[in-house]
């Protein structure tokens, strides 16, 4: 009877330290999930600045163009070289919206990862809990 009384406190500690674990385990995959979330909204927040800068340059663009047709010739050429700036600025901030959205997609990937990492660290504690509970179960059948 001492024995199964020793058996019966080992497998509750042993459960114990099971739900400990599963504790932990969900802790630290809500601290990556949260951080991963904040460096998306971060990338976000990034992207909608670019498109913004992007809109004032188009709308920049579209009045030089328009008043570049009002310019004398001399003053075209100079115009010219500002839309053709204008233009290069442009694809440079296309080139740094790709880039972000990659980004985005690397961080959506980690996430991702993460999530599906906590499921299956949550399935095996989630094991570790029902096995514990399986021989206190016996151990108390025993008794």
């Amino acid at each position: 009877r001492d024995r199964n009384k020793s058996e019966l406190s080992i497998v509750q500690l042993e459960k114990k330290d099971a739900d400990e674990d599963l504790k932990n385990v969900i802790a630290r995959v809500q601290s990556r999930k949260t951080a991963h979330e904040a460096e998306l909204k971060q990338l976000d927040d990034q992207e909608r600045e670019l498109k913004e800068r992007e809109n004032a340059l188009n709308e920049r663009k579209r009045k030089m163009e328009l008043s570049q047709k009002e310019f004398e010739a001399s003053t075209s050429l100079k115009m010219t070289a500002e839309l053709l700036e204008l233009q290069n600025q442009i694809k440079l901030m296309h080139k740094e919206i790709e880039d972000l959205m990659a980004e985005k997609r690397n961080v959506t990937g980690k996430l991702n990862e993460s999530l599906s990492k906590q499921g299956v660290e949550e399935a095996q504690a989630d094991e570790y809990k029902k096995l514990a509970e399986a021989e206190l179960s016996v151990l108390k059948a025993k008794k």
